[in-house]
């Protein structure tokens, strides 16, 4: 009986997917991304990828005994 509900489960979901899509396209989308403007670097974005960068170091030389 599990299989015959997952089975009723996936058909749902599949009938409900192609449902969407066919929404999706009937307003127009054509699975082109848009922007307003493109994306650029700023300061935060180096701040964060510094700061990650950093606490991953931390954290080997913390496991290895380093710290």
């Amino acid at each position: 009986w599990a299989a015959a509900g997952i089975g009723a489960v996936f058909r749902r979901t599949r009938t409900l997917a192609d449902a969407v899509t066919l929404a999706m396209i009937a307003r127009g989308f054509t699975g082109e991304v848009r922007l307003l403007r493109p994306p650029q670097w700023r300061r935060r974005d180096w701040l964060l990828v510094t700061a990650a960068t950093l606490a991953a170091v931390a954290l080997v030389a913390a496991d290895r005994g380093l710290a």
